[in-house]
């Protein structure tokens, strides 16, 4: 058991650790640099209300439970109103995020992949910017990084299913809309009914608690915090409106947000770096995706592209809904970046001698 442990803890160890350490250090300290540098307040009414729950230590079927928790404690340690203290903690969940992602890509492609995977996710604005608000987006992100990194680890079916159910569970009490990642999963896991046993044990004293405090019953979180919908199908007053919401929902996941003219010029700016930045890589992501997509990425890939499927159909999709979806689009980008480059290198070691 333990030598089996220590295998797997050991091919876990990236072979250029050295390489992958920079890469570390150097999205933690941009991550430090902006989070010290800029007075960033929270300004949003969703980010407003997460701190003020925090603040008071109250939770509310609405918001993640684990995501106050990880605020309060923050505040607790460093001030009420310490937001950098966040946004420190945030950057460091984030930089990780370049470990697993070097693995993954390793492991999928090639060395080039995993360096191209490490560097995007190091220098990645949209990482940055998730680090410097007060929403779970961040530690979303490394959360479902470390299931794409389960998929491919070496190790049993069964300790796999546990571990991406633990994970499930985790994420679930920090960003509700994790529910989505479920369906994929359970295609892709082979103790299905041990998954799901692991993830409701996980979310049963939330529900317990939120359904106390409601005085009905609630599962977990009330149904716009899941962002589930399906008013579309049965309110609309004809077909159009259906496919206008689908439309809709779409142009979210595929399109840049709109500026709006009353923005000041930092938002304006942030939120053109946060566009392109995502547009950009949604084109190379996809491009890899249609071109490279493998039978044997199925646990990596399927999770993510069923919640993109299930959102745009079953949801009220948001912006930030597509957080969730950029760490499969780096590691296409890179998948394909390193295939490039290693059919180049071929070419050029296959050419005879003049």
């Amino acid at each position: 058991m333990m030598e089996s442990l220590k295998k797997n803890m050991k091919s876990l160890i990236p072979e250029d650790w050295d390489i992958v350490l920079i890469f570390f250090f150097l999205a933690f300290a941009l991550r430090l640099y902006f989070a010290l540098a800029f007075d960033v307040q929270p300004r949003y009414r969703e980010m407003t209300t997460l701190v003020q729950f925090a603040q008071i230590g109250e939770y509310d079927k609405f918001f993640p439970p684990l995501y106050i928790i990880f605020l309060r404690t923050l505040f607790r340690i460093f001030g009420l109103e310490n937001f950098k203290a966040v946004y420190v903690a945030q950057g460091f969940f984030s930089a990780l995020t370049v470990i697993p992602m070097y693995v993954i890509a390793r492991r999928l492609c090639n060395r080039i992949a995993g360096g191209v995977a490490a560097a995007i996710t190091a220098i990645y604005p949209n990482y940055i910017l998730y680090s410097l608000k007060t929403l779970p987006d961040a530690l979303s992100i490394f959360l479902v990084v470390i299931l794409m990194l389960v998929a491919v680890i070496q190790t049993s079916d069964e300790r796999r299913s546990y571990i991406s159910a633990v994970i499930t569970g985790i994420g679930m009490l920090v960003n509700p809309v994790f529910w989505f990642l479920i369906p994929g999963i359970l295609i892709t896991t082979k103790k299905r009914i041990a998954y799901l046993l692991i993830v409701v044990a996980f979310l049963l004293p939330w529900v317990a608690y939120s359904s106390t405090q409601s005085r009905k019953f609630v599962p977990g979180y009330h149904k716009w915090s899941y962002s589930f919908d399906i008013d579309k199908y049965t309110q609309g007053k004809d077909r159009w409106h259906t496919v206008n919401k689908l439309y809709n929902n779409a142009s979210i996941m595929l399109k840049k947000a709109a500026i709006m003219p009353s923005w000041t010029e930092s938002e304006k700016r942030s939120t053109y770096t946060t566009e392109y930045s995502y547009f950009i890589i949604m084109l190379l992501g996809l491009g890899g995706l249609i071109r490279l997509y493998r039978r044997e990425h199925r646990a990596v890939a399927l999770p993510i592209l069923l919640y993109t499927i299930l959102l745009l159909f079953f949801s009220i999709t948001h912006v930030r809904h597509r957080s969730l979806l950029e760490p499969l689009l780096i590691l296409y980008t890179a998948i394909l970046a390193g295939t490039l480059c290693q059919r180049i290198l071929f070419k050029k070691s296959a050419k005879p001698a003049p």
